[in-house]
């Protein structure tokens, strides 16, 4: 089974980059298949960009969807996943 952690944020260019290399190595510490998701909610700075970098180097780390209006930006996640299976 895979995860899908869809995190939300925005002008986090300070922080997010540590946040997801954290959940990452906690990820594959316990040796569970996942993807990450950032949903970037149309940030002024570079937290983008941040995520953006680190998905260049691993592609489990999806880069964050263009911006768009803030309704398709909360469903966006939802379809940028990976086919598989969902929890109910």
């Amino acid at each position: 089974m895979k995860l899908s952690v869809v995190m939300p944020a925005q002008n986090e260019e300070g922080s997010v980059g540590t946040t997801v290399e954290g959940v990452v190595a906690a990820l594959e510490r316990e040796e569970i298949d996942y993807e990450v998701v950032v949903v970037d909610d149309d940030s002024e700075d570079s937290t983008g960009k941040v995520v953006e970098a680190i998905g260049a180097s691993n592609p489990r780390v999806l880069p964050p969807p263009a911006r768009r209006r803030l309704g398709l930006r909360l469903r966006l996640p939802f379809h940028a996943r990976r086919p598989g299976p969902r929890l109910p």
